[in-house]
């Protein structure tokens, strides 16, 4: 049976869905590590210069909740992700 154009292009979006969660997911889990490493620096003016320079934030609790975000909006176009997947597998097994 002869795929329609809608059901690639949904296909598609639901790849990319994937590929985004997991890839902000990632970013979001790096960044919260790298701050939780400038916490543990003993020195706090080194600590204040790196979260400067490498977050664009003031503090690093900014940073953490700002990853928290991220990585819960990451689960979520996830859960999104799967759901736009396991319906177009029940639509195609209907049909």
């Amino acid at each position: 049976m002869p795929r329609s154009i809608s059901g690639e292009i949904r296909m598609f979006f639901t790849w990319m869905g994937q590929l985004g969660a997991w890839l902000a997911f990632i970013v979001g889990l790096m960044r919260m590590g790298m701050a939780f490493y400038v916490i543990s620096i003993d020195e706090k003016e080194a600590a204040a210069f790196y979260t400067a320079r490498y977050f664009g934030t003031k503090t690093v609790g900014q940073v953490i909740d700002q990853s928290f975000v991220v990585i819960t909006l990451a689960v979520a176009l996830g859960i999104l992700a799967e759901i736009s997947r396991n319906v177009r597998r029940r639509a195609e097994r209907r049909e």
